[in-house]
Formats: C-alpha cells, sequence, structure tokens
C-alpha cells in the first residue's frame, strides 16, 4: 500500500476523514469509527497514547512547535500549498472533542 507500511517502519491505524476512503485506503478505519470524535482536513496530525503525563504533552507541544516553526517547514508549506494551521495539543483536543472515556 504504503512503502513505510510495506517495508514494516510505520502501521497505519486509521484515517481522519469523515467517512472511509476508497481505493488503496478503503481498509482503514476512520477515527471516529475507533471513538474519537475527530475529523480533520489536514493528513499532519500526531497522537500520543491515552495517559500521557502534563510533562510529556509539553514536550511533545514544545517540539512540534519549532518544527512548524521552522524556515524548512514554512517552504514546504508553501510549495505543497498547505495551510498553515498548527495547533497546541489543547487546542486540537478542544477542536476535536476527543473522548476521554
Amino acid at each position: 500500500m504504503f512503502p513505510l507500511q510495506q517495508e514494516g517502519r510505520a502501521r497505519i491505524l486509521g484515517i481522519s476523514s469523515a467517512q472511509r476512503q476508497t481505493g488503496a485506503l478503503a481498509e482503514l478505519p476512520t477515527l471516529k469509527e475507533q471513538g474519537s470524535d475527530a475529523v480533520f482536513f489536514t493528513w499532519r496530525g500526531f497522537m500520543g497514547p491515552k495517559g500521557l503525563k502534563p510533562a510529556e504533552v509539553a514536550y511533545w507541544d514544545d517540539i512540534f512547535t519549532k518544527l512548524a516553526r521552522s524556515e524548512e517547514w514554512k517552504k514546504d508549506t508553501e510549495s505543497q500549498f498547505w495551510n498553515a494551521d498548527y495547533m497546541l495539543s489543547a487546542a486540537t483536543n478542544s477542536s476535536w472533542r476527543l473522548k476521554t472515556s
């Protein structure tokens, strides 16, 4: 399907669209099907396991903030015609209305 998945270096857990896709993505469940009331239009999302400590969340917020501010990321965003829509974890959780139970 996808090179990293074929090589066993990545595992695709789900997709963030509102409904299942066709073709190569047909077998992938949506996040919503898996209990996360989440739909987002961009593939650039990161998730961690349930129960991360606040310090761990803060660590990753800091890392991804630095990446999102980098010149390389800005150039890539522009060249791919992406929206620069980076959000910290709290804003992402709020906008997704993630289930916590």
